[in-house]
C-alpha cells in the first residue's frame, strides 16, 4: 500500500473514532456535559489550578472554561477559593462530590466500552489501548499553534 493512500485510510478510521465519542457523550449523565467533565477530568489529574491554567490545558477559551467552570461550582463539583498570592483571582478545585461524579463517568463509561466490545478478548483491548496511547503521545508535545496550524489542514 502506497504511504500516502494508508494515512488516507488513518485519517478515515480517526474519523470513525468520532461515532465512538458521541455515544460516549450520549452516556454521560444528563447534568454533565462533556465541557464540566473536562473540568473535573483536569483537575483531578493536575490538581487546584486558577482559570487561566485551566483553560491553557483544556485548550479553550477563558471565556468558555469559565461558563464549564461555573456549571460545575453550581452543582458542588468544584469550589473557588481566593488565590493566597492575588486576591483578585480564585483557586479551583475538585470537590468530594466532584470525585464522585467523575467515579459515576467512569463506571458508566466503562460499562458501555464493555457491552460494546464483548466479541473483543483481552490481547486485542490491550493493544488498541496501547496502540492509542502510542498515537496520543506522538500527538502530545504540540503547541496549541501547530495543532490548529495542522487541523486547518485536515
Amino acid at each position: 500500500m502506497p504511504e500516502h493512500a494508508r494515512f488516507e485510510e488513518l485519517q478515515r478510521q480517526l474519523r470513525a473514532v468520532g461515532v465512538v465519542k458521541r455515544t460516549i457523550v450520549r452516556n454521560l449523565p444528563h447534568d454533565c456535559a462533556v465541557g464540566p467533565t473536562a473540568v473535573l477530568s483536569t483537575l483531578r489529574r493536575h490538581g487546584p489550578m486558577r482559570l487561566s491554567r485551566l483553560a491553557d490545558l483544556l485548550w479553550i477559551d477563558p471565556s468558555v472554561t469559565s461558563r464549564h467552570v461555573s456549571h460545575a461550582v453550581e452543582r458542588g463539583w468544584v469550589e473557588r477559593t481566593p488565590d493566597p498570592a492575588d486576591g483578585r483571582s480564585s483557586i479551583l478545585s475538585l470537590t468530594p462530590s466532584g470525585l464522585g461524579m467523575l467515579e459515576q463517568i467512569s463506571t458508566r463509561t466503562a460499562q458501555l466500552l464493555a457491552d460494546r466490545m464483548t466479541d473483543w478478548d483481552d490481547r486485542e483491548i490491550d493493544q488498541l489501548t496501547g496502540l492509542m496511547a502510542r498515537l496520543h503521545g506522538s500527538f502530545s508535545d504540540c503547541p496549541p499553534t501547530t495543532r490548529g496550524a495542522v487541523s486547518a489542514q485536515a
